[in-house]
């Protein structure tokens, strides 16, 4: 995949791609970078299978905090994708297989909007 952290978007294969374009408190644009492309490399391996039997696609926007261990918290879903299957994997698969996030993203919060694709 690839990551622009300015224009902010992170691309994966398949299913599973995150496209971010985030807001994050004090992170530099490295920390930036390896947060989209955790992001983007377990929305990948988080595609539930029956969105891929409903070819089921959508943004998910999620905001959460980067607790001391690395581990996602204070997890929101700020604007759901109108599929609940969706939803629930970005809350359940997509940040916690991300985790444990870089040291400089620790202490940190962070907004970005998952996109669930289906191969072309």
């Amino acid at each position: 995949g690839s990551v622009t952290t300015s224009g902010a978007a992170v691309t994966g294969s398949a299913i599973g791609q995150a496209t971010t374009a985030s807001t994050a408190s004090g992170a530099d644009d490295a920390t930036l970078a390896s947060v989209h492309g955790r992001l983007a490399d377990a929305a990948r391996g988080c595609a539930p299978a029956a969105a891929r039997r409903f070819r089921l696609e959508g943004f998910v926007g999620v905001s959460f905090c980067v607790d001391a261990s690395g581990a996602p918290s204070s997890v929101q879903i700020r604007q759901g994708s109108g599929q609940p299957v969706l939803d629930d994997a970005t809350r359940n698969c997509v940040l916690p297989s991300a985790a444990p996030f870089p040291a400089g993203a620790r202490g940190r919060c962070f907004e970005v909007p998952i996109r669930f694709t289906l191969p072309r």
